[in-house]
């Protein structure tokens, strides 16, 4: 109960997320937010470039221009919500140069046989501590079973900061009207109930592929600095710690097992 009571007490303390609250949900919103996200220069200098591509795209998608304002609001504070990535200074996205950055990143991979409780294994070395003990059974309740064909997605953003290389996913998940909606603890929750933990360490095994064959010296270990998913309504937060922002930065090991067990080769 005094847990409860906590928890209550520091979402009734949190300040709103503000219009973006009132923003519908779902796929179409969420269409938008990509749009946008892809085709604006991440520094927050481009105020002009931003409210061109926030009418152009509102447009696009058959939404009123009145939440030209919000949602460049919006964007103000994603790009300067602090990234704290693992081994390495806190960073935002403002300070990710254009040519740093790589949207849409498609990948088409083969796949041999593969099964839940094969996939369960590799992902029982997570070492997240919200998720590392969940990820088994989580994988183990999809009862699939694949004998080959080939594996294709597409990464929201991959960039390089600092010598590091990152992917982020845009999330638009309506998650609640405060800030404390989006906690650390409680992205986590969404991260296994959704499987979004499953599609970020295939992300990860890709785009590590990826780098590995482009990229000369790459090294995971030296070079891989992790994975941001980001909530971006909740992003931006005046409270501490920051809120919107789910990090991982998948063990070596772990991403090793998954290129070979889904048999991703150079």
């Amino acid at each position: 109960l005094h847990l409860l009571q906590t928890a209550t007490d520091r979402a009734e303390r949190s300040p709103s997320i503000g219009a973006m609250a009132d923003f519908e949900a779902g796929a179409r919103a969420g269409l938008l937010f990509h749009d946008i996200l892809e085709h604006i220069d991440f520094s927050p200098e481009d105020a002009d470039g931003w409210r061109t591509v926030v009418r152009e795209r509102l447009e696009a998608h058959g939404y009123p221009l009145h939440w030209m304002e919000p949602l460049r609001a919006m964007l103000a504070r994603v790009m300067e919500a602090p990234l704290t990535p693992e081994g390495a200074a806190p960073f935002s996205f403002s300070q990710v140069r254009r040519p740093d950055r790589l949207t849409e990143l498609g990948f088409h991979l083969p796949l041999r046989g593969l099964d839940a409780a094969a996939l369960g294994r590799v992902l029982a070395h997570c070492r997240h501590p919200n998720l590392r003990e969940r990820l088994p059974q989580r994988i183990e309740q999809l009862a699939f079973h694949v004998d080959g064909g080939y594996l294709k997605g597409y990464i929201d953003a991959v960039f390089r900061h600092d010598g590091r290389y990152y992917l982020a996913d845009w999330k638009s998940n309506l998650l609640g009207d405060t800030y404390a909606a989006y906690r650390p603890e409680i992205l986590a929750e969404v991260m296994a109930d959704a499987y979004y933990f499953l599609q970020y360490h295939l992300y990860t095994a890709a785009l590590d592929r990826f780098l590995r064959s482009s990229c000369a010296g790459y090294r995971y270990g030296d070079h891989f600095g992790g994975i941001f998913y980001c909530f971006i309504r909740g992003m931006g937060s005046p409270d501490s710690p920051p809120t919107g922002v789910f990090y991982d930065r998948p063990a070596e090991r772990l991403i090793a097992e998954l290129g070979d067990l889904l048999s991703i080769d150079i």
